[in-house]
């Protein structure tokens, strides 16, 4: 009676090859976006109506979202993208800006 000793060798180093590649190191982050937005010109944007802050972040090609209106949060994802701006609107009215 003989023993297939190449099959389970094959599967014995594949299996191996599979550990090592699950081991390898992440990839690395992706670049911020295109166009990042300086701290400091998030609170231009305080005080404008919604559709003014939409508008304005249109034309300056920011990304923007509405994450709470009026009390009411909105699902979001929760990636960080240091290119958008999050806004809380008031009564029709941005009340703070966040990035992200």
């Amino acid at each position: 009676m003989t023993t297939p000793v190449r099959p389970f060798l094959a599967a014995l180093l594949a299996a191996a090859g599979l550990m090592l590649a699950a081991c390898s190191a992440p990839p690395p982050a992706a670049p911020p976006g295109d166009i990042p937005i300086p701290p400091s010109g998030k609170e231009s944007y305080v005080g404008l109506s919604k559709g003014a802050a939409a508008a304005k972040a249109a034309a300056e090609r920011k990304r923007w979202r509405v994450v709470r209106e009026d009390g009411r949060s909105f699902p979001v994802t929760m990636d960080y993208r240091p290119d958008r701006l999050n806004f809380t609107i008031r009564g029709g009215r941005v009340v703070g800006v966040t990035r992200g």
